[in-house]
């Protein structure tokens, strides 16, 4: 054991209010290694709790004082008088400042350095004055209790007393406002898919602190150390290692061919900024993001966006005619993030985020903007990442149909997965730059995106230690929203090399050849011809890295062999890791399609198995757990199920709805049906999701690209691959056949068989038996002629595409209808009678047109279509019947009265629209659905259940408050005498501020759901909603009490939960407007009206 140091001070530290005495009995037990690390020791005023705040300031050498970077307060931006005096100072500058001697990069510099000193000046000013107060407040409670330790009196007691309540009143503001805004936060976020929620969820850990770091002189924990070290990495990461000659740079773009932007693109690209142009994409930039080093964050230029365009325009253009921006634009500070299953001690284990300056995002935003639509035009379809409309599911599905519908060849075929080294922070500027020229980028957008790498400063913060800005030399920088779009370009030749090479030989399957494929800078070669392809494509990765900086770590490398010829190879001589198995894209591929299933998804389930048991010791409610699974827990299955198309079991999916069950109801009994948790919010549901839905829709988006394949264009590889291997048919027409069809003599594509298997399932599921009159006309196997009479693609070709193109105003159309607006030939009149005998047989109510399938509206979807897989989702969820209705004949039989369709939806809508809080709209679904447990419902379920056993406790079904009827969920919330009072006050309060007479009404008590003759604002009514649903919280909170919730207290509650509705609005900007219009009326009742006693 050390010796401690008992640190005693002269001084006292307790302040006996019983006793009036003083006392001293808190002290620091300190190891005496640290003695000369103390620096001070002090016993404070006693002025919170009667203890005195005893302070220990201690200074360690290896951890360097830190001092705050100054950040834009956006809580500044919710008083709107300091919003005023800000944008007054704003104008102000701009008015004395624009002058044509000053250049606009020194007005914006320094309007920059004036708004920070304005903004400080502020926040200090206010600061100052509060702490002048307390600070004068205690000194005098310090110097009367020193009088008092020496000799105390009733007057200085009393003296201590006031001067005590007066600090309290005056620190009572502020806490009672953190408290306030922090049950805020939970009262409205606490238990959504939000970040506080995903804070919860995450294992706990010293998020940025960085312990120890290997360096070339062993381990050290001293913070200067680790940050020099960092620096020295990041400082030798960037710089320049490009030895290359112009003349070898021109012979590698000899040698391959790049598609070029047309003339009318590049001047597009080319033309000058504009004002609107910055404003979008000041819009469009993240909030809630750190700021660069200058401290302005997003919020600011959002807020006065109006103000900081025409400054910010003419900055960006005289920047661009000097060919360089300002300096604080220029700097950036770069955080670390540890990469997952890396070595913490290794400075190469951290991804570097450079914090850049709001201003230069903004311009790389505009830039982006531009450049983004034209990618998908410059960029092969083998790359996926960073482009419009591609998906990592493409690349991985190509995968799967090369290595999994192999053909006869013997020729060895394998597949390398290649690791680059930091590939977006090795790309060389000069090659990027003479890329985008090979491109057919103008002069001008080169210009702009030079300026961005024109002198650009970082410095390394770690463990809140920045280090001295050091130059960055190459390099992509990580948090630019430039960045990713550029590396798509830069890494593009590499690609265009690989495949136009005659050097190397690549996979064929169904006629076409596959070599390379990508997503950002995970690449996958397919090569035959191990020995001789692999050469080749190392002498063109070597060259390309000469040129570019991109680098192959060998050692991470993989090689995958897929055929029996492949097996038989040596590979002594190849400097990868042979493999059965790899990672690819987060997705587990092994030697076989069968194990794609086993390799997968039970390893997730154990995961899942694992979050949830460690979730259980959050105190969340249900509606937070569901929120959980939704927030957590499904976008792991949806990578999964969306990337592999296999088959999965229904007893997978049990098992899963098991698991997430006895997570949601804490491994109780469940309260409520699956059915019923996972139906949509806007019905009244819960919106828990149903897993086996998501399959299958994440299993319908690939079979859009079958539909919507044209023949004669281009398709994407993977959809080339599987539309191939249909014989005597197409992908359509296998989609769109009656069930009675059997598709496994069209194909033998295991992927393609899988997905097809999974249609069928859908459709069983739904009893979509019959055929669709979207099957094609062209290659229907449902349709012979089609398959063996070539006739039929002239009029595919024409325009007649799918079985409804027959048909004009609803009824099927004549030949000479077909012949003059398709240009059918004459000579085709047999063909029209062969598929209007094919129509006849299949349509019952020919010649008429057919109504449309349930399954053509899912299919309908455009594939540009945002958020297809929801879209999807929230169709098959509307096809399965509802027992709603049963629910709403329960109430009306309880009520003795009929609820309308309109009335009935209008509930179901009020579930969760009644109350931003989740745990509010939980208890609107708990009542609508009747899953409280009455009295009555309790004696039924016991004499259901054992109506022979004597001996069980008789439970008497009558209502606990009045003893006279029997407890129904309606007698329950409404029509207890008991409750008569309580309702009838609060019917008379919402006449009051309604300013018109609202009667009792059981939909109005129950649900919040106002009648249409009151023809209130949707202010008003959404205010009755939420007074109602407040009044049923304090009914459920005295369910077992003999006695009633009384008026009054539902008064105070209400006044609780606005202070939080008032905070919610003010961090929205929005308290004197929206919440004074309304809650005004309201509060302002509430005030005049004498008869309550709310003291």
């Amino acid at each position: 054991m050390y010796g401690v140091l008992l640190i005693q001070l002269l001084g006292l530290t307790l302040f006996s209010n019983v006793h009036q005495t003083f006392s001293r009995i808190d002290y620091f037990l300190l190891d005496k290694k640290l003695l000369p690390s103390v620096r001070a020791c002090a016993y404070e005023a006693i002025v919170i709790s009667d203890h005195s705040p005893l302070s220990l300031k201690l200074k360690f050498d290896h951890i360097p004082l830190t001092h705050p970077r100054w950040r834009f307060d956006t809580s500044m931006l919710l008083d709107e008088d300091a919003v005023n005096i800000i944008a007054s100072n704003i104008h102000v500058y701009k008015q004395t400042n624009s002058t044509p001697d000053v250049s606009h990069s020194t007005v914006w510099e320094a309007f920059k350095a004036f708004m920070r000193g304005h903004l400080i000046s502020m926040s200090s000013f206010e600061k100052k004055q509060r702490t002048q107060t307390i600070n004068r407040l205690i000194d005098h409670i310090r110097q009367i209790d020193n009088q008092i330790a020496n000799g105390p009196s009733p007057d200085l007691i009393k003296d201590r007393l006031l001067l005590k309540t007066e600090f309290d009143t005056f620190t009572s503001v502020d806490i009672e406002k953190m408290l306030l805004k922090s049950r805020h936060s939970y009262y409205e976020f606490g238990e959504k898919a939000h970040r506080l929620l995903a804070h919860q969820l995450r294992q706990s850990s010293a998020f940025n602190i960085i312990s120890e770091i290997k360096t070339q002189y062993g381990v050290t924990r001293d913070y200067l150390e680790m940050n020099s070290a960092f620096r020295d990495y990041y400082i030798s990461l960037y710089t320049s290692e490009q030895n290359c000659t112009l003349l070898e740079m021109e012979q590698f773009f000899t040698d391959i061919t790049l598609p070029k932007i047309d003339q009318a693109t590049m001047e597009s690209l080319d033309s000058p900024l504009s004002p609107e142009e910055i404003a979008m994409a000041i819009s469009a930039l993240q909030t809630n993001k750190s700021p660069g080093p200058d401290g302005f964050s997003v919020e600011f230029y959002k807020a006065f966006s109006s103000e900081l365009v025409p400054l910010l325009l003419d900055m960006y253009n005289e920047s661009f005619e000097a060919g360089s921006l300002p300096k604080t634009l220029c700097e950036a500070s770069i955080t670390l993030l540890l990469k997952k299953n890396k070595d913490p001690q290794l400075c190469g284990s951290y991804r570097p985020v450079s914090l850049l300056p709001v201003d230069y995002k903004i311009l790389a935003k505009v830039l982006a903007t531009r450049l983004e639509s034209i990618l998908p035009y410059i960029i092969s379809p083998d790359q996926t990442g960073f482009v419009k409309n591609r998906f990592s599911f493409f690349n991985i599905r190509r995968l799967f149909n090369i290595i999994y519908h192999p053909s006869q060849s013997t020729t060895p075929e394998v597949v390398v997965s290649l690791d680059a080294e930091k590939a977006f922070d090795r790309v060389e500027w000069r090659y990027l730059f003479y890329t985008l020229g090979k491109f057919g980028f103008g002069q001008n957008f080169i210009s702009w995106v030079k300026l961005l790498y024109v002198a650009p400063m970082s410095s390394v913060r770690t463990n809140n230690v920045s280090s001295e800005l050091f130059p960055v030399f190459r390099g992509t920088r990580q948090g630019c929203p430039l960045s990713p779009l550029l590396f798509a370009i830069a890494i593009e030749p590499l690609a265009s090399s690989l495949r136009q090479t005659t050097q190397l030989t690549g996979i064929f399957r169904e006629g076409q050849e596959h070599r390379v494929s990508l997503y950002a800078d995970d690449l996958l070669l397919y090569l035959s011809d191990v020995s001789h392809s692999l050469q080749s494509a190392f002498n063109i990765l070597e060259t390309f890295g000469k040129l570019s900086g991109y680098k192959i770590n060998l050692s991470k490398s993989e090689l995958f062999p897929v055929n029996d010829a492949a097996c038989l190879l040596s590979f002594n001589t190849f400097p990868f890791k042979v493999i059965s198995k790899f990672t690819y894209l987060g997705v587990n591929v092994p030697d076989k399609f069968s194990k794609l299933f086993k390799e997968n998804f039970p390893p997730l389930m154990t995961k899942v198995e694992q979050l949830l048991k460690r979730w259980t010791q959050l105190p969340l409610s249900v509606a937070g757990r569901i929120n959980s699974i939704k927030m957590s827990i499904l976008p792991k299955f949806t990578y999964l199920f969306q990337n592999i198309p296999v088959f999965i079991p229904k007893s997978f999916f049990r098992k899963l709805d098991s698991v997430l069950s006895s997570f949601i109801w804490n491994y109780k009994s469940a309260r409520a049906r699956k059915s019923l948790l996972t139906q949509p919010k806007c019905v009244g549901g819960m919106a828990l999701p149903n897993f086996q839905f998501y399959y299958w829709a994440c299993n319908i988006r690939p079979m859009l690209h079958w539909l919507y394949e044209d023949p004669g264009a281009d398709a994407l590889s993977w959809q080339s691959i599987e539309s191939k291997s249909c014989k005597q048919s197409s992908l359509a027409a296998l989609v769109y056949a009656p069930l009675s069809s059997s598709y496994t003599s069209h194909t033998t594509n295991v992927v393609v068989k899988t997905s097809l298997k999974i249609w069928t399932q859908i459709r069983r599921r739904f009893g979509w038996q019959s055929t669709s009159f979207k099957s094609p006309v062209y290659a229907n196997h449902y349709f012979k002629p089609s398959v063996i009479d070539k006739a039929f693609l002239i009029w595919h070709n024409a325009g007649i595409k799918q079985l409804q193109d027959l048909y004009h105003n609803g009824t099927f159309v004549s030949f000479q209808y077909l012949c003059d607006t398709f240009n059918i030939p004459r000579t085709h009149f047999f063909r029209f009678l062969q598929i209007r005998n094919f129509i006849r047989n299949i349509s019952p109510v020919f010649p008429r047109q057919p109504l449309t399938t349930p399954y053509d509206h899912i299919l309908n979807k455009p594939l540009s279509f945002k958020g297809i897989i929801s879209a999807s989702y929230g169709m098959l969820m509307t096809l399965p019947p509802s027992n709603i209705s049963d629910l709403k004949s329960q109430w009306e039989g309880e009520l003795g009265e009929s609820i309308s369709d309109d009335s009935w939806e209008a509930a179901l809508g009020r579930v969760h629209s009644s109350s931003i809080c989740a745990s509010h709209g939980f208890l609107q679904f708990k009542v609508l659905h009747r899953i409280h447990w009455t009295k009555l419902r309790l004696s039924k379920r016991l004499l259901l259940s054992c109506p022979c056993v004597c001996w069980l406790p008789f439970m008497d079904p009558l209502c606990d408050r009045c003893k006279c009827s029997p407890a129904s969920h309606t007698h329950m919330f409404w029509s207890c005498t008991k409750l008569a009072q309580y309702w009838s006050s609060i019917f008379d309060i919402l006449s009051g501020f309604l300013g018109r007479p609202v009667s009792p009404c059981p939909l109005v008590g129950l649900f919040g759901v106002v009648p249409d003759h009151l023809a209130l604002t949707r202010a008003q009514s959404n205010s009755v909603a939420f007074l109602t649903l407040l009044a049923r919280r304090l009914i459920l909170i005295k369910w077992k009490d003999c006695k009633p919730p009384t008026f009054t207290h539902w008064v105070k509650d209400v006044l609780y939960f606005l202070k939080l509705e008032k905070i919610r609005y003010s961090l929205k900007g929005s308290a004197k407007k929206t919440y004074n219009k309304t809650w005004g009326p309201f509060l302002d009742y509430v005030k005049t009206h004498t008869t309550f006693n709310l003291e």
